[in-house]
């Protein structure tokens, strides 16, 4: 049985650094941690699939070493790629074919609602705006995106964005200037697209952090703001 974990570092974090501690995200028969996000109590959620096993493992904050996962999220939940948490604490998960909405977890995490559609589950975000950006959502290589603030199952994509060349988007972060930064493979590298608001592709600044680097891969984002 494998024993996926996280790994925590401490500020600020130094080249070639060592985790301050571990968290263990579960057990179960094989698979790997996908995403995972901080609600704004300290609360963390933790993306991890594959279907025999599929979660979303809760561990309530504040997060040090020592801690464990209470309750999992798993009514819905079909091969998570990505997960994300609006203004009020609500979970978002980008399942392998719908995206499910959940309670936050003073509401025990219940399911709220399930719509959309996700062609390659991966990573979401809820943006400054309130709208909520799905990868890969129509299609691979673009993101769908959800006139937020109040989703239902009844929720329909509005538009979408495709960047230049993009083939599979991994993850969309956000920062403290409304800046949306992709994580994406193109037609020829790895590469991190940035788009400012309202979101246009045609206005996304493209660089590649590794020319030339094979079959190296952009697979996340951390901002520091």
């Amino acid at each position: 049985m494998a024993s996926p974990t996280l790994l925590a570092f401490a500020q600020p974090i130094a080249i070639a650094a060592s985790p301050s501690f571990t968290i263990d995200v579960g057990t179960f028969p094989t698979g790997c941690v996908f995403d995972c996000v901080f609600d704004s109590t300290g609360n963390l959620y933790v993306a991890r699939a594959p279907s025999a096993g599929s979660a979303i493992t809760v561990i309530q904050g504040p997060v040090m070493s020592g801690s464990v996962p209470t309750t999992p999220i798993t009514t819905g939940v079909s091969f998570p790629g990505g997960v994300t948490v609006d203004g009020n604490d609500d979970v978002f998960v980008c399942n392998q074919g719908y995206i499910t909405e959940y309670m936050p977890l003073a509401s025990g995490n219940t399911l709220k609602a399930t719509f959309g559609s996700v062609f390659s589950a991966s990573g979401c975000a809820i943006g400054p705006d309130g709208n909520l950006y799905v990868a890969n959502g129509t299609s691979d290589g673009e993101i769908d995106v959800y006139k937020g603030p109040n989703f239902t199952n009844a929720s329909t994509v509005d538009h979408s964005i495709a960047p230049l060349s993009a083939t599979n988007i991994f993850d969309i972060k956000f920062d403290a200037k409304a800046n949306m930064y992709v994580a994406a493979d193109t037609t020829t590298d790895s590469a991190v697209y940035v788009i400012p608001s309202p979101y246009m592709a045609a206005s996304a600044l493209k660089f590649t952090p590794n020319p030339g680097g094979g079959d190296d891969q952009v697979r996340g984002l951390a901002l520091t703001n």
